[in-house]
């Protein structure tokens, strides 16, 4: 058998996706080839309206930062369950807006061991953009 007709495994890794937005929390895995491309192998999608309502500080009640946590963890887990997972998170624009936002992305971080950055308007205009010609 000649070198090139040897199937290479394609398959490089998954990736989980997490995207805090003001109305849902997003999770998407993908797995990633050699070549770069990728596959969804599946996503999820939970109801959280973390932009509808804040605190007279400005800041997302403690109510709904648990039920954020209690996701992201979730969604840990469910990419934990595929072998060398790496988990990407990032936070919009209801997270840009609260005066705890950066409080929150700690306490996510200190929990589920997750790094979340809060992207600007423009990165998020970007990644949307990116979402649908992709």
């Amino acid at each position: 058998m000649r070198e090139s007709d040897k199937a290479a495994p394609r398959q490089l890794r998954h990736i989980g996706i997490v995207d805090v937005g003001s109305n849902s929390v997003r999770f998407m895995l993908a797995e990633v080839h050699r070549d770069l491309s990728f596959q969804v192998v599946d996503q999820w999608k939970e109801v959280l309206r973390l932009g509808d309502e804040y605190e007279a500080d400005g800041s997302i009640p403690s109510h709904k930062v648990d039920k954020l946590i209690a996701t992201v963890m979730l969604f840990k887990r469910l990419g934990d369950s595929y072998e060398g997972c790496e988990i990407v998170a990032v936070a919009t624009a209801a997270m840009r807006k609260a005066t705890n936002g950066q409080a929150i992305v700690k306490q996510i971080e200190r929990v589920t061991g997750i790094h979340m950055r809060i992207i600007n308007g423009e990165a998020e205009a970007y990644l949307d953009y990116l979402a649908v010609v992709s």
